[in-house]
């Protein structure tokens, strides 16, 4: 049986919730004490070594770009250890299309890119990626940790230095204490408001320094108004997914009554059509339109070039 969640409690005014990407960037990687993410590692990783962790970086990912999503860049945050172990977290607040392959891609960029300059393939890290979701992501599946790495089947070995890849979906974190420290954090991403923080953080030293600097960044009026677009992003994305299906239908709907395949599929071809246009015309990234609306990549494309001429 699925884990039971717990009520949403309600939305303190002012108060922005540690579950976006740019508010888990600034509590862990943004002030100078790295105890809440040495805590929040070993949560996500329990073998890793505190003694590894002290040697944590930050490399520069070589991918400031703006996205129309909102993100600013490729990866949420990406930390090199001690050993050289590269971990990148992301958040995807709202369903990615190919994110499977997505990761893997990312994974493999990883590699390619911190490898020492004249150096060999001896010299490429460990990549590790753990994706933070909150949509459901294996259906079917209980429990909120997912993790994969390359490995025989036939033994269970993994390959040495494999890349790694752990989803956290929060939509299945249970509302009832599960004795680990990752739920506890799960938890702490998931609150609505800084009483509800206070209580999950408790006297641990890590988590409450994390709540400081929550409640730091929430009196901060430019990041009130980041959370507000963000919200209005997802809002607006979600809004036209449902348009998207509804129109969808309607189409189909008019190849049915015509009562002839070529009409059921003039009518499913123009709905797809329309809601492309329509999501273009709101700036909705091209990979997001095209999985969206089932047209291929390049059309969607050429609609968006045809808009613009």
């Amino acid at each position: 049986m699925p884990s039971k969640t717990a009520p949403k409690p309600p939305r303190e005014a002012g108060f922005i919730r540690p579950i976006y990407d740019f508010m888990i960037k600034g509590v862990f990687c943004e002030f100078g004490d790295l105890a809440p993410l040495t805590a929040f590692l070993l949560a996500l990783l329990p073998w890793l070594s505190k003694e590894d962790i002290v040697g944590i970086t930050f490399p520069d990912t070589h991918r400031k770009r703006k996205r129309k999503d909102g993100k600013e860049s490729f990866f949420d945050f990406l930390v090199r250890l001690k050993s050289g172990l590269m971990i990148n977290i992301e958040v995807q607040l709202e369903p990615l299309p190919g994110l499977f392959n997505r990761s893997q891609y990312g994974n493999a960029r990883m590699m390619e890119e911190q490898i020492a300059r004249g150096g060999d393939y001896a010299s490429m890290p460990q990549v590790i990626t753990i994706f933070i979701v909150n949509h459901p992501l294996f259906r079917g599946v209980d429990g909120y940790r997912q993790e994969f790495w390359i490995m025989n089947p036939a033994t269970l070995e993994r390959m040495p230095n494999s890349q790694g890849f752990i989803f956290i979906d929060l939509t299945k974190v249970p509302a009832e204490d599960d004795g680990t420290e990752l739920w506890r954090w799960a938890r702490f991403l998931l609150v609505e408001n800084s009483e509800e923080m206070d209580a999950i953080a408790g006297k641990d030293p890590a988590m409450r320094e994390a709540a400081t600097r929550v409640k730091f960044m929430s009196a901060d009026e430019s990041m009130r108004i980041r959370a507000f677009q963000r919200d209005k992003v997802m809002l607006d994305l979600r809004t036209l997914k449902n348009e998207a299906t509804r129109s969808l239908e309607r189409g189909l709907a008019e190849g049915k009554a015509e009562g002839k395949a070529e009409g059921r599929a003039e009518g499913e071809a123009k709905a797809r059509l329309d809601i492309a246009r329509s999501m273009l015309a709101s700036d909705m990234p091209l990979e997001q339109i095209a999985a969206i609306t089932g047209l291929s990549a390049r059309k969607v494309k050429a609609l968006a070039m045809k808009r613009k001429s």
